[in-house]
């Protein structure tokens, strides 16, 4: 089919089956899971088809038993919470490695009996909306993975080894462009339809809302009640949450935001960034700015929207675990101070640390700069990326990067 795509995490499932009994292969809905779980295993089968759950669930033991050799599919698989006793019985008896790939559109921790029954025996993996690079079926981009671990020291030579070619530059910035409205969930981004694209994101949402989000929290809300108290928390996306606010303007409770906020987060809708400096409150960065634009009816900024979209491609790339070759898992935060300094996002793994502040303008200004060296003067050998959707590629200090959004990503 015309819409899909080489993802750059199957290597990575490919490796973990080498040694793993189970992986967990988990996502937003429409991500992909589905489409690259099928090109990785031997036998499959999904929940989302009745017969299959309902023998899932009427004999766990027998159906686990069916599928006795290696690399089984099992779709959707939080619908049948049965299953995860059985599997662990299973991989108890028969270690062997890659049996089993199991995915899932909510986080497979957030249910207590599936997060007792597989401790130790999964390894769990995301697979987030598609980058630039899968988008053009181009090789992973290397840029953002080096200036986590190394700084811009190097960089020039980085870039000399990856020339990019005026048309490839020319469609990189279209998709960039775009990226805001369409974002990457493959099962959205292809529409070319904006009314039909709309329309699938609606009826995508609503499954979220309506269905998975119940099997983790049995709320009494209604779709209308949810739907309002998401698109509140997608008007703040990047910012603290201000939980008194958005109780006010949706008409709930603060602990019962608080258990939605969780729940949302399950259902991998966005990702909760614990903050710096001296402003402690949490923000949120959605996982799709697709579905972000639709839920805020575009009424986001050039820049937060182009915030989004940056956000996205960089958390994205580096939560590929030890992505480029690092050493240790990447830690995502934000860098706010009561003086006003702002790094949007910050990487961290081991003791290498990067901020990120996406821009619409081509070059820095004292509101970048000043938040760049006060990240930097807290977090001495650290270095700061400023991305813009420009041309513009200059090595501002030491320490401090300003390059187009299509350097970046490629």
């Amino acid at each position: 089919m015309p819409h899909i795509r080489a993802r750059h995490l199957a290597a990575y499932i490919q490796k973990l089956m080498g040694f793993s009994p189970i992986v967990g292969l988990l996502g937003h809905r429409q991500s992909g899971k589905t489409t690259l779980m099928s090109e990785l295993v031997k036998n499959y089968v999904t929940m989302d088809q009745r017969s299959a759950l309902l023998a899932a669930e009427a004999d766990p033991d027998g159906f686990v038993a069916r599928y006795s050799g290696l690399r089984n599919g099992f779709d959707e698989c939080q619908l049948a919470p049965s299953l995860f006793p059985a599997l662990k019985e299973r991989v108890r008896v028969d270690k062997r490695p890659g049996q089993f790939i199991l995915t899932g559109s909510v986080r497979f921790t957030s249910k207590k009996a599936i997060r007792e029954s597989l401790t130790g025996r999964i390894i769990n993996v995301t697979l987030h909306p598609m980058v630039l690079t899968e988008l053009m079926q181009k090789r992973e981009s290397k840029t953002i993975s080096h200036l986590l671990q190394k700084g811009p020291s190097g960089i020039d030579k980085l870039f000399a080894d990856n020339k990019i070619g005026t048309s490839v530059i020319r469609d990189a910035k279209k998709i960039l462009n775009h990226y805001g409205e369409t974002g990457g969930l493959p099962g959205v981004c292809f529409v070319r339809d904006s009314g039909l694209r709309s329309q699938k994101l609606s009826s995508q949402l609503e499954t979220i809302l309506d269905r998975d989000l119940r099997q983790i929290f049995p709320t009494t809300l209604s779709l209308a009640a949810l739907t309002r108290v998401l698109t509140a928390l997608a008007m703040k996306n990047g910012q603290p949450i201000e939980w008194s606010e958005i109780s006010r303007s949706c008409r709930i409770s603060v602990p019962t935001l608080r258990k939605l906020l969780s729940a949302f987060e399950s259902l991998f809708l966005f990702t909760l960034l614990e903050a710096e400096g001296s402003e402690k409150k949490p923000a949120l960065l959605f996982e799709d700015p697709g579905e972000l634009n639709f839920l805020t009816e575009g009424r986001l900024s050039h820049l937060d929207t182009w915030t989004s979209t940056v956000l996205t491609h960089v958390r994205t790339i580096l939560d590929v675990p030890l992505a480029g070759g690092a050493k240790y898992p990447t830690r995502f935060s934000q860098y706010r101070t009561r003086g006003g300094a702002f790094v949007p996002l910050v990487a961290r793994a081991g003791a290498c640390a990067l901020g990120v502040i996406p821009m619409v303008e081509e070059n820095p200004d004292l509101h970048v700069l000043g938040s760049a060296r006060s990240f930097l003067r807290v977090n001495p050998g650290a270095s700061v990326v400023c991305i813009h959707p420009y041309d513009r590629t200059e090595l501002v200090s030491q320490n401090i990067l300003n390059i187009p959004g299509y350097r970046a990503f490629l």
